[in-house]
């Protein structure tokens, strides 16, 4: 039984387990998303939240106006995204903070997990 876990994003190949290193202990899993951030916007983890993606649209393009000008366009665009592929590491702080200021988006994600 592994004591660990490795999420690869989907864009990156799993490790090939060697000789040297037989990966007994860590289970590595390939995301069918672009990168783990995009867990963040799952079904799972915005319910978590009490939300569904379009009240999530909703919240992230409201709140686009206070991170720069930068940041501002990307998260406007946000009922164009494709939740599960669109390149959001950049973002993903804004993107927890539109929905919680006080949270950060890694907490709900491992709030998630652990169920």
């Amino acid at each position: 039984m592994p004591c660990g876990f490795a999420l690869i994003d989907g864009d990156k190949s799993l490790p090939t387990p060697t000789s040297h290193n037989l990966q007994k202990n860590i289970k590595f899993i390939q995301l069918a998303c672009h990168e783990s951030e995009n867990l963040y916007l799952s079904d799972e983890v915005l319910s978590d939240m009490g939300l569904t993606w379009e009240e999530a649209k909703v919240k992230i393009e409201l709140s686009a106006n206070k991170f720069g000008e930068e940041k501002k366009v990307r998260l406007s665009s946000v009922k164009t995204w494709d939740r599960q592929d669109h390149d959001i590491k950049e973002i993903i702080n804004q993107i927890a903070e539109s929905f919680d200021p006080k949270s950060s988006g890694l907490c709900a994600l491992g709030k998630s997990f652990q169920k």
